[in-house]
């Protein structure tokens, strides 16, 4: 019986920290989502190991991503990005061209360069793939 509250607990402990470090973030004028994230670095077991990924939070996880970049998508404003244009263009690729090969070099720089379409050449693009994911999201 215990096990099954722990679950309420861990989701407790999530809301509660990204909502602090969310308005912190907001406070030192950034995104609230990056408060957010490194509010999920600290309490996971990354750091702190407050909460366990389960299989439940992990689906939680998976649709609170998706519910973060519908929110996004439905907070654009078509008409401001019509008038932003080349820049808005440049900057979007910039975003995805700089993590996506950051992220690649870095792994190779951590765990050896592979050959091209060798498996460690696909583990570093795929870092590198995580990497754009989370930027397009914060941008």
């Amino acid at each position: 019986m215990e096990a099954a509250y722990s679950v309420f607990l861990d989701l407790a402990l999530i809301i509660i920290s990204a909502k602090l470090f969310g308005l912190l973030a907001r406070k030192c004028k950034m995104p609230q989502v990056v408060g957010e994230i490194l509010a999920g670095l600290i309490i996971c077991p990354c750091i702190l190991n407050w909460v366990q990924l389960t299989d439940y939070i992990g689906k939680t996880a998976e649709i609170g991503v998706v519910l973060l970049m519908f929110g996004t998508g439905l907070g654009t404003n078509l008409n401001d990005l019509k008038k932003a244009g080349p820049k808005a263009l440049v900057i979007a690729c910039v975003g995805v061209f700089v993590p996506l090969v950051a992220g690649t070099v870095l792994y190779g720089a951590c765990y050896g360069f592979g050959a091209v379409g060798s498996p460690e050449f696909f583990k570093a693009v795929f870092i590198g793939t995580i990497m754009t994911a989370t930027s397009v999201s914060i941008t």
